[in-house]
């Protein structure tokens, strides 16, 4: 391999990065488009117009093209096979969606075999992870301060979300590039290099605090502490001091600890219960799930899995509705990167990544084994690293998106390459044949990766155009069409109805749930706005029929439940309310299981019919799963209030009158004012 061709790999691997990291789009038309899937789109068009010529100027003909160690082999082997899966699986659009990444990973990979591996090499590769890491956590950190507005700056699901659109997303390659940041930090770097490493270091560790991903935080406490033992084992062959080691310890263990123990901090302003307080939301993919929620979808995942178990369902063919108690809940992970393997891929697919993985602890072990400490010390970060998305995998879905696969390639292919120095492999030679067959084979992969893409974001583009969010016409006609070239309709449908309705344009957004209704009848969120728009227009037979509707589909499903209370309480027929109440509390504990915010629910629901006994514990329940809710808090003002027990009122009250003033009663605030509670 000539010095021309590792520049050459080096440089494209960085453009991919870069792409992986930094890349998304930053028009209006484009708010509503999945960031992930966008910045697999980046990577895509790199590779497309820079692979063939690297292919063509790269090689002469009768040098050796690859070098297949045990490890590569059974990687290419588990490759052919996630590439053959369409042919059984079950929604070949699925399949594609997903093997573009294994793709982009397969390439990635191929690349980062033909870097030279030099001291040099091993600082600028550690630079660049500091330098994207670094510049996602300081937009993420901005973003969480100061509120970027998402049609002008960032896009975003949840905040903060820096470039990713989902601050889980960001976490999770965060959790990937940490270790390289610690690496320059013990390495012999320039004075400006450390200073710039330093800072990498503090603003990913700001970012991953304001996200409150717990997955991430334990995986980087694991990060964290394998590096403090590598130092404590090592320290006598670091750059720096051993006193100034033994301090980095120190650090790391205390910030190691605070991280793992402030999961209930009340920090964030953006929690759980901004979002839309329905299971169907609590389920998607933007919501990670509690413990028992995960247990489920295990479960479930499981029992889908056993209905082919040798090969299974296709690459990126888990997309179910899960039934529980007669109720349907739309998932599309498996937040288990391992089991989602089994399900898609079988025991077949599990096998080959198993004896890969084998493979590839003996290549790590090798470098160990022949290089001297300081020569191997950046593999063993880049194998901590591994070792600590491993650990976040098997909560959440990082090599289900293309910054996971293709960091997972590189870092994998570096250490492979490493091992590969001192050991004999078997090689091909490359001649005119195989350069023109691969070129061709790879370009028409990218260019159907590029198109379908391409066209994919076109249509997501067009019918958030067609939709009016951004202050475009409203076609409703136009909606309709485009809706029906992208996939999971009824949630964009949903998105565009939730923005008309938080913007206080209720007619269209009922219109606009309506059409969604048609491409999902489960669709719990559609069929209640249209409910609550119905009771609000005083339509009462209206009101009835979408509540019948509702009590159908889904009977024990929580908006049915509000939208039942509701019913009757609009009525004045409070023994009908009180009967939808305890009839919803009969089914708790099953749909407790599925989302801890039907606490809060039934919570509210006590309050207002006067069921005060259900009141305290309902609270404990919810509070012990997520932070500290306004609303939440000024409901527990409210029934004290009205118990008379004014001293433990008070408490909730301060939150309020700090947080959101408007939401007190007057004559809870006048009761307490008259007491001596608060001044008035």
């Amino acid at each position: 391999m000539n010095q021309k061709t590792s520049d050459k790999a080096l440089i494209i691997l960085f453009l991919i990065l870069l792409m992986v990291g930094l890349g998304a789009p930053w028009a209006t038309n484009l708010y509503y488009v999945n960031m992930i899937s966008y910045k697999a789109y980046l990577v895509s068009f790199i590779l497309l117009g820079v692979m063939p010529i690297y292919w063509v100027t790269s090689y002469k003909s009768g040098a050796k093209i690859f070098e297949l160690s045990q490890s590569q082999f059974y990687l290419i082997l588990f490759f052919i096979f996630a590439s053959i899966s369409f042919i059984w699986a079950d929604d070949p659009t699925l399949f594609l969606g997903k093997w573009y990444l294994y793709v982009f990973g397969f390439l990635s990979f191929y690349l980062a075999m033909k870097v030279e591996l030099s001291s040099k090499n091993y600082i600028n590769i550690a630079l660049a992870l500091a330098f994207i890491s670094g510049a996602v956590s300081i937009l993420g950190v901005l973003q969480y301060l100061f509120e970027f507005p998402s049609q002008t700056l960032l896009l975003y699901e949840n905040i903060p979300a820096s470039t990713f659109g989902n601050k889980n997303a960001a976490n999770q390659m965060l959790v990937l590039t940490f270790p390289a940041i610690v690496f320059l930090l013990v390495s012999k770097i320039n004075r400006y290099q450390f200073i710039f490493a330093v800072m990498a270091l503090f603003t990913t560790l700001f970012y991953v605090y304001y996200a409150t991903t717990k997955s991430v935080w334990i995986a980087l406490s694991i990060e964290v502490l394998l590096m403090a033992i590598y130092f404590m084992i090592n320290k006598k062959y670091f750059i720096v001091k051993p006193p100034a080691i033994f301090k980095l310890i120190v650090f790391s263990m205390v910030l190691a600890i605070f991280l793992s123990l402030d999961f209930a901090s009340d920090r964030s302003t953006f929690s759980a219960d901004s979002k839309v307080d329905s299971v169907l939301t609590g389920l998607s993919d933007q919501y990670q799930g509690d413990g028992s929620s995960r247990k489920k979808i295990w479960k479930s995942a499981f029992e889908i899995a056993n209905k082919s178990p040798v090969f299974g369902h296709g690459l990126g063919n888990f997309a179910y509705e899960l039934s529980v108690e007669g109720s349907l809940f739309r998932l599309k992970k498996v937040h288990n990167d391992l089991l989602e393997m089994y399900v898609e891929l079988g025991l077949v697919g599990v096998l080959l990544f198993s004896f890969f993985s084998f493979y590839f602890i003996k290549d790590w072990f090798l470098i160990n084994k022949n290089n001297n400490k300081k020569d191997s010390m950046l593999f063993n970060f880049l194998m901590i690293a591994l070792m600590g998305s491993f650990i976040n995998m098997m909560f959440s879905w990082p090599f289900q998106t293309v910054y996971g696969i293709v960091l997972f390639s590189i870092f994998t292919a570096l250490i492979i390459n490493k091992a590969s120095n001192n050991k004999k492999v078997v090689s091909y030679k490359f001649n005119n044949f195989f350069r023109l067959f691969s070129i061709l084979v790879i370009f028409l992969i990218l260019l159907f990766s590029f198109l379908s893409l391409n066209s994919w974001i076109n249509n997501v583009s067009n019918f958030y155009f067609n939709s009016g969010t951004h202050g475009y016409k409203f076609k409703s006609s136009k909606l309709v069409e485009y809706a029906k070239n992208i996939q999971n309709q009824d949630i964009h449908l949903s998105k565009v109805a939730e923005s008309y309705w938080k913007a206080g344009h209720f007619d269209r957004a009922s219109e606009v749930y309506s059409i969604a209704t048609k491409y999902n009848k489960n669709n719990m969120l559609a069929q209640y706005r249209q409910f609550i728009t119905a009771i609000d227009q005083s339509l009462v037979n209206k009101a009835q029929s979408l509540l019948l509707v509702m009590q159908k589909n889904n009977k024990l499903h929580p908006l049915t439940f509000r939208a039942s209370v509701n019913f009757y309480r609009t009525k004045g027929d409070i023994v009908r309310a009180k009967e939808s109440y305890y009839f919803y509390k009969k089914y708790f504990n099953s749909l407790y299981n599925i989302d801890k915010r039907a606490a809060k629910t039934l919570h509210h629901w006590s309050i207002i019919l006067g069921i005060y006994k259900d009141t305290p514990g309902l609270y404990e329940v919810y509070i012990g799963n997520f932070p500290k809710n306004v609303i939440v808090e000024n409901n527990m003002a409210n029934f004290y209030t009205y118990t008379q027990q004014y001293q433990k009122s008070v408490v909730h009250m301060a939150y309020v009158l700090k947080n959101k003033p408007d939401l007190i009663k007057p004559d809870v605030l006048k009761i307490l004012q008259d007491k001596g509670f608060i001044k008035k």
